[in-house]
């Protein structure tokens, strides 16, 4: 019977290769004190952004990868490092082992019935065939890796975040104008009850007038839900109080238009700045390592060194062990060993990491091919939102004169109430059209940013 203690005091890990695949993350929300009264909270895009990298989870997840990147190099260097074990048995003959001499006339028992080993030992790998360095190196590409996808993640929130910052802002404004829209249909109504009873305008004039002031009412109403709709997302994305008020600071019109760059210019300045190409990129070098690892699993010979210390004591009565018992041993020895056959489990992992590094070879122009159709139509997309912020502000200059020209005639009694209703739905979505617009510029800027300028992101 034996009893073993086995104490690991210094572990070194196997070599293993970092895999690619990301954190998760189980975030514990813990309710905050609201406040009475609504507060007023002023807002800017780069206060929006700041708020959005603090509270969004996709970002912090990637900020966790990266941590796991550092983790892995650290374990791919103490791979290089020595493992120290302590080992402790004792053990007891039941039937200790004896030998017949017939000149001592019986059975004579050599081995006292206890025995008692404590060993200290020591492995120091002096080579792996390489694998410890390109095991190191492999963890600092990963580490790359995770890098980039926190830039990648960073571009993309920041062009979330601009869709809900002006999204409201576009909501508010809309929102104006449907309630400008509304007292402009009401001073109408005024004005209709006023020629009315002075005889000059007829009673299907007042109805018609009473009845669109009337059908602006439903407008104003999804307009507002709209812009409930948009304050909460952005509340959301930002993880604001519910109660607090936005007022945002920034318009969504564009004032000074930045330069374009012409589509040889914008797919080049891409390649340079994507964190999809560099991580691409990365991840092809990542699979050239794993596959050399492969490679010199067999035929490559492996060195180390040990050290062990020994003490061992034999005695019949283990309360009675003193230090006369124990004899002690220390012994060094370098250790030699070549992987000669394995089965053929290292051919077919090797043919696995080939056929790895083939298929990044294929998401590599997979991935080149989707970016240069992105900011083609990213190209044709800004052109087009520039082109209708000019026509749309042209528009609403003139559907202001005809509006005004409507109304005069109708307030002198030329006109006809169907053409002040006429230039008033005129003019109210050429303003509509003219936000909508800004905001298309806008949306496709930012857009544009995050396809050709990843890198400047906040």
């Amino acid at each position: 019977m034996k009893t073993r203690i086995v104490m690991p005091l210094f572990a070194r890990p196997s070599i293993l290769l970092p895999g690619a695949g990301g954190a998760a993350i189980i975030a514990l929300m813990t309710a905050g004190i609201v406040n009475a009264e609504p507060v007023n909270l002023s807002l800017s895009l780069g206060d929006a952004l700041r708020l959005a990298g603090e509270h969004d989870i996709a970002l912090q997840s990637s900020q966790l990868d990266i941590e796991e990147g550092d983790a892995t190099v650290g374990e791919a260097y103490s791979a290089a490092m020595p493992t120290i074990k302590a080992t402790a048995v004792t053990g007891r003959y039941v039937v200790a082992p004896s030998s017949y001499i017939p000149a001592f006339g019986g059975r004579i028992r050599f081995q006292p019935v206890n025995d008692i080993t404590g060993q200290m030992s020591l492995d120091q790998p002096l080579w792996l065939g390489g694998k410890v360095g390109l095991a190191v190196q492999a963890a600092q590409t990963y580490r790359k890796i995770a890098r980039e996808g926190h830039a990648a993640a960073r571009a993309q929130l920041k062009s979330i975040v601009i869709h809900d910052y002006f999204g409201l802002a576009l909501a508010r404004k809309s929102l104006e104008v449907v309630e400008e829209t509304y007292e402009q249909a009401g001073r109408h109504v005024n004005t209709a009850e006023q020629m009315f009873n002075a005889g000059a305008a007829s009673q299907f004039d007042l109805l018609r007038a009473r009845t669109n002031h009337r059908l602006i009412e439903p407008e104003i109403a999804r307009a507002r839900q709209a812009v409930a709709v948009a304050e909460t997302n952005l509340r959301n994305r930002l993880g604001l109080d519910p109660d607090s008020r936005i007022i945002l600071t920034d318009e969504v019109a564009i004032g000074a238009v930045s330069t374009r760059l012409g589509l040889k210019e914008a797919l080049f300045s891409a390649r340079e700045s994507r964190p999809e190409f560099r991580q691409m990129d990365l991840n092809y070098d990542l699979r050239s390592l794993a596959l050399k690892v492969e490679e010199r699993s067999l035929y490559w010979p492996n060195f180390f060194l040990n050290v062990t210390y020994q003490l061992q004591a034999s005695h019949d009565h283990i309360a009675e062990v003193g230090p006369p018992d124990w004899s002690r041993g220390l012994r060094f020895q370098i250790v030699a060993s070549v992987p000669l056959f394995d089965g053929f489990a290292t051919e077919w992992r090797i043919e696995k990491a080939r056929l790895a590094l083939r298929r990044v070879e294929l998401m590599q122009r997979q991935l080149e091919e989707g970016i240069r159709l992105e900011v083609t139509a990213l190209l044709a997309e800004r052109q087009r939102a520039a082109e209708s912020v000019a026509s749309s502000h042209a528009a609403v200059e003139l559907a202001v004169k005809a509006f005004e020209i409507a109304e005069l005639r109708f307030a002198q009694g030329v006109g006809t109430d169907l053409e002040v209703q006429d230039a008033r739905l005129a003019l109210s979505n050429a303003r509509l059209g003219m936000l909508r617009s800004e905001y298309d510029l806008r949306v496709a800027d930012a857009e544009y940013d995050r396809a050709v300028r990843s890198d400047q992101n906040f």
